[in-house]
Parts: C-alpha cells; sequence; structure tokens
C-alpha cells in the first residue's frame, strides 16, 4: 500500500473535510490563557499521528504514514528488469515490527534507533543499491521528523530520493512519499523555498503517474500553499487550495452540494490566513448549493450561515480601508444577520441540534461584546447559557464559558526584531527561544486587569509589548450560573524567538519582585462609565437588530 493512501483514505471516498468547531478544555481561575488562535503557517506544524486521517482547522501538510505491507510502495511496479526481492529474514522482520509498534506508540526517539536498524539490515540483505531500501529510508526519515531530528530527516528522505532517481528516474513514483517528507521537513526548519521546491517536484511526479486530478496531491498541495505564505506570495498560497475544487469537482460533479466540503475547507484557509471576504465567498457559494438542493430550512444550512458570520465580524477587525465601502457600521449588522438566520434554521428542525443553537448564541454574544452592545451582548450569552445546560452539553458549556476567551486584541510578536521576519536572507536556525509570562484578571465586562508580568527570558526584551497587548485585548467574560464574573488568575505564556546579533540595549527589566504593571489602556471598545444600556447600534436590517428573545424550550 502508497505511504500515502493512510493520509487519504478518509479523503478518497468523499472529500469530507469538515468544519472545526470549538472544543477547548474547560478550565477556571489561574489557568493558562490562549490569546489567539495560531495564524496560519505560524511556526512548524505538530507531526501527525501514525494513524492520521481526514482534513483538520487550520488544514497542515503531514508527512507520509510508515509502511505497513511489506511492498515497498505497492501498488508500484518494479523497476525493468528488476528481479523479484528474495524472502524477508526473521531478524529483519522482527525490527520491522518493533519499528512500527513503536511508531504507533509515540516513541519516535526510540523508533528512530528501531529504523536505523531496519535499514542496515535490509542494506546487508538486499545491498547499497537496492529499491527495497527505499521503504526503510522513508520511514526512519519520518521517525526522525516526528522525534524533532530535523537533520537526520533531510538525510533519510534524501537518501531515499537519491535511490529512486539512481534506479528508476526523475518522475519515478516512488519519489512522492520522500519528497512529501523533504518538504515537510523544510517547512519545520523555515526553509521555505527549498519546501515549496521539494513540494512542486512531487505535485509534478503524482500528476505525471496519477493524473492531474488525483486525490493524492491534495496534502502536497497543503504544504505548498504554507510555504508560500512563509514566503509572502499569497497568490501562489491560494492558487493550491483553490485548484482543490476542481480535483472534488471533477469526482462529485461542479455546483452540487457534494462539493461544500471541499468548499468548507477553501473557506477555513481564506479565513486563518487573513481573508475574510474571500472566506465569505467560498461559504456562500457552498450555501446557495444546500439551498439549490434541499431549500432554505436544511440543516446542512447552518454551518454555512455560521461561518458567514464570522467572516463578517472578522472582517469588521481589519484594518479601514479607504478604498472599500464595507465599514464595522454596515459589517456588523450583517454578522448578526447570519447568526439569526441559522439559529431559525435551527429552531425549524423537527429535532433541533441543541449543541448548535448554543454555538449561535454564543457567537451572537461575542459580536455583541466587540460592538459594544453588553446589555445585549449578555442576554445573548445567558441565552447559550441555558441551552447548553443540559447533561450531555455540560462540557460544551464549559468550553466556552468555563474560563475568558480573547476576543480581539493585538498579537505581540513571534519573530524579534520584526526585521528578521521581513528578511527572506536570514538564517531562522540562529533564532533563539525566548518566552514571557504575564498574569492577569478578567473583569465581567471582559477588560483585562492587574496585568503583570512574573517571569521572562530574556528579561526586559518584549515584557513590556506583551503586557500592553494583554492589557488592550477584549475577552468573553467566565459565566457562572450564566452571569459574568470575575476571573482571577489567568495566565499567558507568550513564547518568540529572537535574534541576538540584532538586538538593541534595552533597559527595561522585570523590577525586584517581579513585576511589570502595564499601562492602562483607554482604546478598548468598552461602556461608557454607568452606562449600563447598549449605545445606540448602527442601522441594521430590518428585524435583525432586536432584542434576543429566550432559546425555545428543547
Amino acid at each position: 500500500m502508497s505511504l500515502l493512501r493512510p493520509l487519504l483514505l478518509a479523503v478518497a471516498g468523499t472529500l469530507a473535510f469538515t468544519a472545526g468547531t470549538h472544543a477547548e478544555e474547560p478550565a477556571g481561575p489561574g489557568t493558562t490563557q490562549d490569546m489567539a488562535p495560531v495564524p496560519a503557517g505560524d511556526g512548524p506544524p505538530t507531526p501527525p499521528a501514525a494513524d492520521t486521517t481526514a482534513d483538520s482547522s487550520p488544514p497542515d501538510p503531514a508527512p507520509p504514514t510508515p509502511a505497513t505491507g511489506e511492498a515497498d510502495v505497492a501498488p508500484l511496479l518494479p523497476a525493468a528488469g528488476q528481479p523479484d526481492a528474495p524472502g524477508t529474514t526473521d531478524t529483519r522482520m522482527a525490527a520491522r515490527s518493533r519499528f512500527l509498534r513503536l511508531m504507533d506508540d509515540g516513541s519516535y526517539a526510540e523508533a528512530a534507533v528501531a529504523g536505523s536498524e531496519l535499514v542496515e539490515l535490509t542494506r546487508a540483505e538486499f545491498g547499497d543499491g537496492s529499491i527495497r531500501l527505499v521503504t526503510p529510508l522513508t520511514n526512519l526519515g519520518t521517525a526522525r521528523l516526528r522525534a524533532g531530528d530535523l537533520a537526520g530527516a533531510e538525510a533519510g528522505y534524501q537518501a531515499a530520493v537519491d535511490l529512486v532517481e539512481d534506479l528508476e528516474g526523475i518522475l519515478s513514483r516512488r519519489l512522492e512519499n520522500p519528497l512529501l517528507g523533504l518538504g515537510e521537513t523544510y517547512m519545520r526548519s523555515e526553509r521555505y523555498p527549498q519546501a515549496t521546491a521539494a513540494y512542486e517536484r512531487a505535485l509534478r511526479v503524482s500528476q505525471v503517474n496519477e493524473g492531474l486530478y488525483n486525490l493524492e496531491q491534495v496534502p502536497i498541495r497543503d504544504g505548498l500553499s504554507e510555504g508560500y505564505l512563509q514566503q509572502g506570495d499569497l497568490e501562489k498560497a491560494n492558487f493550491h487550495q483553490e485548484a482543490q475544487i476542481d480535483i472534488a469537482s471533477r469526482r462529485v460533479g461542479t455546483d452540487t452540494a457534494s462539493v461544500t466540503p471541499a468548499l468548507y475547507k477553501l473557506g477555513r484557509w481564506y479565513a486563518r490566513s487573513g481573508q475574510p471576504e474571500r472566506a465569505r465567498f467560498a461559504y456562500q457559494r457552498a450555501a446557495r448549493m444546500i439551498e439549490g438542493e434541499k431549500g432554505s430550512t436544511a440543516p446542512e444550512l447552518v454551518e454555512a450561515l455560521l461561518a458567514m458570520g464570522d467572516t463578517y465580524r472578522e472582517q469588521a477587525l481589519l484594518p479601514p480601508d479607504p478604498n472599500r465601502p464595507e465599514s464595522p457600521l454596515s459589517l456588523l449588522p450583517m454578522s448578526s444577520a447570519m447568526y439569526r438566520r441559522a439559529l431559525a434554521v435551527i429552531d425549524r428542525q423537527p429535532e433541533p441540534d441543541m449543541a448548535l443553537r448554543g454555538r449561535a448564541y454564543a457567537s451572537l454574544g461575542d459580536l455583541y461584546m466587540l460592538w459594544n452592545r453588553r446589555t445585549t451582548a449578555l442576554q445573548a450569552y445567558g441565552n447559550a447559557w441555558t441551552v447548553l445546560s443540559a447533561e450531555d452539553l455540560l462540557d460544551q458549556r464549559d468550553a466556552w464559558f468555563g474560563r475568558p476567551e480573547r476576543l480581539m486584541g493585538t498579537d505581540p510578536p513571534t519573530l524579534y526584531p520584526r526585521s528578521v521576519a521581513r528578511d527572506p536572507a536570514f538564517d531562522r536556525r540562529k533564532l533563539l527561544p525566548g518566552f514571557v509570562l504575564v498574569r492577569f484578571a478578567v473583569e465581567p465586562t471582559g477588560r483585562a486587569t492587574d496585568v503583570a508580568v512574573i517571569e521572562s527570558d530574556p528579561p526586559g526584551l518584549l515584557d513590556a509589548v506583551v503586557a500592553d497587548a494583554v492589557s488592550g485585548s477584549l475577552f468573553r467574560p467566565r459565566l457562572a450560573e450564566g452571569q459574568p464574573v470575575r476571573a482571577d488568575g489567568i495566565t499567558y505564556r507568550h513564547e518568540f524567538r529572537y535574534a541576538e546579533t540584532r538586538l538593541k540595549p534595552k533597559a527595561a527589566p522585570i523590577p525586584e519582585g517581579g513585576r511589570l504593571d502595564a499601562p492602562e489602556r483607554t482604546d478598548l471598545p468598552v461602556p461608557p462609565a454607568g452606562a449600563d444600556q447598549p449605545p445606540p447600534a448602527p442601522a441594521a436590517p430590518a428585524g435583525e437588530d432586536a432584542p434576543i428573545g429566550p432559546p425555545p424550550a428543547p
């Protein structure tokens, strides 16, 4: 079985790319606070498990999964004139079984040792130039990659590539997997031009051997999107995501509801790469397909409507663009309209999905917090709390409201100084790790207070920047019994990397006692002092900005 196929089994039949859901672990006071979702392509992706299945939000490139069959990269044909391989020895088979067991257990460092032994046993049995070495070398690269040994992973994958090229040429199907692994290795070592070069080669090999619209190219194109995004080439990054719509359409038809999972994936890509308007177009197209085939109250519409509401909200948070007519005054009411329409569709179902209803109410609450309409926001949060208080939904309720959740704010830099990110010639492997640990409280209004840096390394480098970012953020408050309450002892650890050779002297170390207070922010979107009622809202579509009533009885 091809090394790529375990990764694609769940994709091959239906292109089942599904929208992500809110699934954080519940947490209360004194827990670590996530500042924001990881932006697209921010740092190396997490190594996938050996049984990686369908697409997830945000979509990451994945190295090959270790082969479990005895064939090298079946169903490939042997090279011309290549005799069948001789029988395997018990020692090699035992080493192979041990390697696969360690990979399944997640013991990647030990698996790398076992994989190296397997390579040597295969070499001893079949010779240095045997095609039978390709799978052990590729799997050794994967074990090393997951163990964090990037240099060793590169060596394993490159040895496999060189061997295949010598024996079968530069377009052999056997090149696909080690090239995919090389691309992932370069991505994690932030050598993005080399990564996209490896992925482009893998894509060429895939299309030559399996056709222009084969499914095996999907993870390759995902890798290309991430690589080009990191190089600032958004046009090419988008192209490799958009091409996947053509792949899906060739298999399930054009403009049918069956292509909507691929559209959802495209929408999620646009959203996490900072293109909310394009994301909305993808979701709108999916909604039109669903509505055309299944009607305006089809339950499948809910996911698209909620996603469209999110895109209007995220677009409203972007810096103003004088060349575009949209503004928060027009975008926020449209977000409200999408969430309310989703609620209407949910409530038209014979058995409404209570989890989706709770999510819609919570999304409305977040919207109104950003809109400075705190009373209406708390009403929506209360409705969500009520809906999610069913016995089987308590975990989701705690995930949404068990701790404050950041809704808006400026992200501290992950590379310092910022010139490093703009310098393609800078070797990022020379960067040093740093962090800032901040403790703060979140008031029922969603404001961060009592912000203090309690530890940092190097001291003083980004202390004030991180503390200021926390102080300037707006949060969804923690709820208790459906009401907002103060959350104390929240901690946030911001990790970054810095170029020591480019640093200028800093004069802001943490004072004795380990506390650095952040300056009070005055530009936050909070209600005026003493105003318990929401301020007048911008004009909204008729009926879309009415008070939020209680949720219908289950």
